[in-house]
Order: C-alpha cells, then sequence, then structure tokens
C-alpha cells in the first residue's frame, strides 16, 4: 500500500505554526466571547434597579415616611441613572457600592465577578466625582489603578468609562 503525504510536505515546524495561529484564532474568538457575555451581563444590571433589601425595614416616625417613599422610588431607578446622575444621594451610593460587593463575592462565574466589581468601583467612582467623598477603604493610589485598568476595558460601555476616567483624575490630583 503506498503512503499518500497528509501534510503536503510541510516540515513539523511548519505544521507547529499553522497550529498555533488556529489555536491563538481560537483564543481570540473565546476572548471576545467572554467579553461579549459582560457587555450583556453589564448591560443587564445597569439596566435594573437596586433591590429592596429583606433587611430595611420601613420607617416608623411619622416625619421619616415621605422621606422613605422618596428613597424607595429612587431605587426603582436603573442603576446606571444613579451612578451617572450627580444629584444621586451618598447613601444610595453606598447601598449600590454594598450591594455589588456582596454580589461579586458570590458571583457564580469570573463573568458575574467582574460585571459586579465594575458596578462596585462605579458607584466609588460616582462618590468621588460628583460628591467629592471616598466612600470605601481603598488608598487613592489604588483606586486610581483600578479606575484606570477599568477604563481600559473595551467590553464597559463608554459612558461608564468617562466615569472611570473622571475617578482616575479625581484620585490622581488627591
Amino acid at each position: 500500500m503506498e503512503k499518500h503525504p497528509t501534510a503536503s510536505g510541510l516540515s513539523p515546524e511548519k505544521l507547529a505554526k499553522l497550529w498555533n495561529i488556529g489555536s491563538e484564532a481560537d483564543k481570540t474568538e473565546k476572548a471576545v466571547d467572554q467579553d461579549g457575555k459582560k457587555t450583556e451581563l453589564l448591560r443587564d444590571w445597569l439596566a435594573g434597579s437596586l433591590p429592596r433589601l429583606a433587611s430595611e425595614a420601613k420607617p416608623q416616625r411619622r416625619e421619616h415616611v415621605n422621606l422613605w417613599s422618596i428613597v424607595s422610588s429612587l431605587t426603582d431607578l436603573p442603576i446606571n441613572r444613579l451612578l451617572q446622575n450627580p444629584g444621586t444621594d451618598l447613601a444610595l451610593l453606598r447601598k449600590v457600592k454594598d450591594y455589588f460587593k456582596r454580589l461579586s463575592g458570590s458571583a457564580k462565574s469570573r463573568t458575574e465577578y467582574h460585571v459586579a466589581n465594575t458596578i462596585y468601583y462605579a458607584a466609588i467612582a460616582s462618590a468621588l466625582v460628583f460628591h467629592d467623598r471616598r466612600i470605601t477603604k481603598f488608598s487613592y493610589k489604588d483606586l486610581e489603578e483600578y479606575f484606570r485598568r477599568l477604563d481600559q476595558e473595551n467590553w464597559i460601555p463608554e459612558a461608564l468609562r468617562g466615569l472611570f476616567t473622571k475617578a482616575c483624575e479625581y484620585c490622581r490630583v488627591k
């Protein structure tokens, strides 16, 4: 039986290069797919509202009832609007930060973890940029590095990256 070459006379080195080209394409495809998943999840979470936590009880005093209804209606706003709005109350930004910190700690995937952390840092950035307040114990130097990294992520919407850019500059000046 006559053997037919299956490699068309290519050397083992050339074959290895061809295989590597294909495997690099697979890696790039997987990275793009992961970024797509992150983008989609981030868009969904930013469009959603902050859940009312079971531990929050309605105020008992009459004068607090009106304030409670205002805060409750604010939590129905999309998270993206809360983060991008200079008028969002600092206490509400803390709630967003705390909620997404807990969510990142219980994330079921790397995608959920990255997206939850992104919103966590967005709440911190919003407090810095719009209220001149730091709502975390991280140093300005560490925050600047985190914001810089997030600002370079292509899967994060441009408006949110703009918030990270401003926060990064704020921390650099501090």
